[in-house]
């Protein structure tokens, strides 16, 4: 196998039913159910995937033979489609699944993120305040001596320094707000 080819077939292979406009919608629905149940729970042997892939469920024996493995299915989605809402139901269901799924993956990601924002900036605090207590005590040594060192690039490398921590600790602010709108947007949408 070469570096760019990728082998799929350990893949689930995508349903395909194209269902005979005679059929009424009952027996569409079954025949899609099956299939889907079969194909992905690996209960279909090949030859049956080879003929319904190739046929569709257009073919009047698929249709009799699903029909006859899921009578209660067609029972299922005629009560469900007098209930009117089971779509409604089902599209919560399957975002909230999404949703608790996407909060499972990305959600340690997002607080391990959150958790060492957090620490740096309080180093950065921390070493914002050291700074600013070594260029006080430089400038009492400064005023106290008689003839000063040669302390000025020192002093004008620390200023420099505490510009740029100032500057990192903007950027770490703003990426703290990104964050926390992130966790009140995903909260938003699990409600």
């Amino acid at each position: 196998m070469s570096f760019f080819k990728k082998d799929y077939s350990a893949y689930p292979q995508p349903v395909i039913v194209t269902p005979d406009p005679r059929d009424s919608e009952e027996s569409i629905s079954a025949a899609v159910a099956e299939a889907i149940d079969t194909t992905h729970a690996g209960q279909i042997d090949d030859s049956q995937i080879g003929t319904s892939s190739h046929r569709g469920a257009t073919d009047p024996e698929i249709l009799q033979d699903n029909k006859d493995l899921q009578p209660d299915a067609q029972q299922d989605s005629s009560s469900h489609q007098t209930a009117g809402g089971i779509d409604s139901q089902q599209q919560k269901d399957t975002t909230t699944r999404l949703a608790d799924g996407i909060m499972s993956l990305l959600g340690p990601v997002v607080q391990e993120m959150d958790f060492n924002i957090v620490s740096v900036r309080k180093s950065q605090t921390e070493l914002e305040k050291e700074i600013e207590r070594l260029m006080a005590e430089l400038q009492l040594f400064l005023a106290s001596s008689a003839s000063p060192p040669e302390v000025e690039p020192a002093v004008q490398k620390l200023i420099k320094a505490r510009r740029q921590i100032m500057a990192a600790n903007s950027t770490l602010k703003t990426v703290q707000e990104r964050v926390d709108r992130m966790h009140y947007q995903i909260e938003k949408r699990q409600k």
